[in-house]
């Protein structure tokens, strides 16, 4: 374990890192910048000595400048809960060796279902945790290991511990039924969207009414979730998988019994606000 990643284990265990609340630091652009669009201040995120949850942070790559420095400086850490899909407790059970982070230097386990990676070089990684029994047998040709939880993309802020939760579902949950309902609404524009085919990888299929609203006839599987596909002219079709999994968007939906899917607009069919003045 190298000396920051004792430091920062010691400050996360002993909660000397208060998780909130948080600020986050987004330098102004200069009206050069601004103009030449060299610069986005989303892109740039600081929250230095503190927490920043990965859920709210924009998943977009520094611009190449900096970049380049991060690769020298290795300035992200993360934070990795493992949370059971049935009740987001911490799930137990899995080891610091079959948590794969990418770009993470060293990865160390604090206690149950949390681990501290430490030295990224990446503003943008990916998570992934083997399951226990595949780590005892090598991968032959056109063999793969079986992961028990991932997420496929995770912001972090620079300079500051960044927490991402993962999804673990257990063989047990794959058939636990419910109410297939929600919302399906525009990303960009925060509108219900009508007309979405919300389909099950069985075939079985609804349509969203006028306000965006969908609910299906019998209940759904666990199962049926992760190969949900949802999808409509004009926009990007999004395919729910155990990657996409938050612990958000599920909080949300064990409150609500409610599910929401945001779509977005897809290059051809983008429409963009225009400018208003301040004094509109």
């Amino acid at each position: 374990m190298s000396r920051n990643t004792a430091i920062l284990a010691v400050l996360v265990t002993a909660g000397l890192i208060v998780a909130a609340p948080f600020v986050l630091e987004v330098p102004e652009r200069s009206r050069d910048e601004e103009r030449a669009g060299s610069r986005d201040p989303d892109r740039e995120i600081h929250v230095p000595r503190g927490f920043a949850d990965s859920e709210f942070l924009p998943p977009t790559a520094p611009v190449p400048w900096d970049a380049e420095e991060d690769r020298g400086t290795r300035p992200y850490h993360l934070l990795v809960q493992l949370l059971r899909f049935s009740d987001l407790s911490l799930y137990e059970g899995v080891e610091a060796h079959q948590v794969e982070v990418l770009g993470a230097r060293a990865i160390t386990r604090i206690g149950p279902g949390r681990f501290l990676c430490s030295d990224i070089d990446l503003a943008l990684t990916s998570i992934r945790v083997l399951d226990s029994d595949q780590m005892a047998s090598a991968r032959g040709p056109g063999g793969t290991q079986t992961s028990l939880a991932l997420r496929t993309t995770v912001a972090m802020a620079r300079n500051a511990v960044t927490v991402a939760s993962v999804i673990v579902i257990e063989n047990t949950d794959l058939d636990t039924e419910f109410q297939g309902k929600g919302v399906v609404t525009d990303r960009f524009t925060g509108e219900p969207l009508p007309g979405v085919v919300i389909k099950t990888p069985t075939d079985i299929g609804e349509i969203s009414d006028t306000e965006g609203r969908f609910e299906f006839d019998e209940p759904l599987t666990v199962r049926n979730l992760l190969g949900l596909s949802v999808y409509t002219d004009g926009y990007w079709r999004f395919n729910a998988n155990l990657g996409c999994l938050t612990r958000a968007w599920l909080q949300h939906w064990y409150d609500t019994g409610e599910m929401v899917f945001t779509l977005r607009q897809s290059k051809e069919h983008r429409i963009y606000r225009p400018l208003r003045n301040v004094d509109e």
